[in-house]
């Protein structure tokens, strides 16, 4: 009998302990989503997903997977803009080059 005890108290210390890393998390995204950190929203996204999985929440599940292929999709389309006016510089000819040089 104190064995099945122990399992009930570790079952609600289990349960507890998700609930506060879903706090945790819940905080953790939307000071994320504040500041457009993509990469660290996805990965808090993904361990939302994972907990609210874990205690059979599945509208919360669902909504930080949202939240996750959302913020992909925002990191793929934000790796696709140039990073500067000069990122063609390779394929510009010396001539040029050393005429801008020359204007600083």
């Amino acid at each position: 009998e104190s064995s099945s005890c122990a399992a009930v108290a570790d079952s609600a210390q289990s349960r507890e302990q998700l609930q506060q890393a879903k706090q945790n998390l819940d905080k953790a995204i939307q000071d994320y989503k504040l500041v457009g950190a993509l990469q660290p929203l996805m990965d808090a996204t993904h361990l939302q997903a994972l907990t609210c999985h874990r205690m059979g929440n599945t509208a919360d599940r669902d909504r930080a997977a949202q939240d996750f292929l959302q913020a992909q999709r925002s990191l793929n389309a934000s790796q696709w803009l140039p990073v500067s006016p000069m990122s063609n510089l390779a394929t510009c000819p010396a001539a040029a080059l050393m005429d801008l040089a020359c204007e600083a």
